[in-house]
């Protein structure tokens, strides 16, 4: 699996995504926005510190 990380908003590459995912290619292209890949990563205990310290520097409080 591939991922594309970028702003939940960044429609650009959602439409790379997209047509990546067109293509036969031997590997899954996915996009996931940043609050999505801290999500994943708060999941593994060992990560979970980093995800919340990278959560507050990259991305905006809603």
């Amino acid at each position: 699996m591939a991922v594309v990380l970028g702003r939940r908003d960044d429609a650009s590459a959602r439409r790379v995504v997209e047509r990546f995912g067109k293509l036969e290619l031997p590997v899954r292209t996915d996009y996931w926005s940043h609050d999505q890949f801290f999500d994943a990563a708060s999941q593994v205990d060992a990560l979970a510190g980093w995800a919340a310290d990278l959560r507050r520097r990259y991305t905006l409080p809603e």
